[in-house]
């Protein structure tokens, strides 16, 4: 699944009511959230920006 975010300026972005790191130098930028299984990657400009457990289980609402 993939979900698209704005990084805030601290670096974070909102998945299911929870904050998750994903980088200051991302702030201010919108990133694509591919959660695939137990990782989240993160992409901006089409380029893999990081690599995490994933934050959230299956079935969750990710709004």
């Amino acid at each position: 699944m993939e979900i698209e975010r704005v990084v805030i300026r601290n670096g974070t972005v909102s998945i299911a009511g929870e904050r998750h790191l994903v980088g200051f130098a991302w702030a201010g930028r919108r990133v694509v959230l591919r959660l695939d299984g137990h990782l989240m990657h993160a992409i901006a400009d089409g380029a893999l920006v990081g690599t995490w457990p994933c934050p959230v289980g299956a079935g969750t609402d990710l709004t």
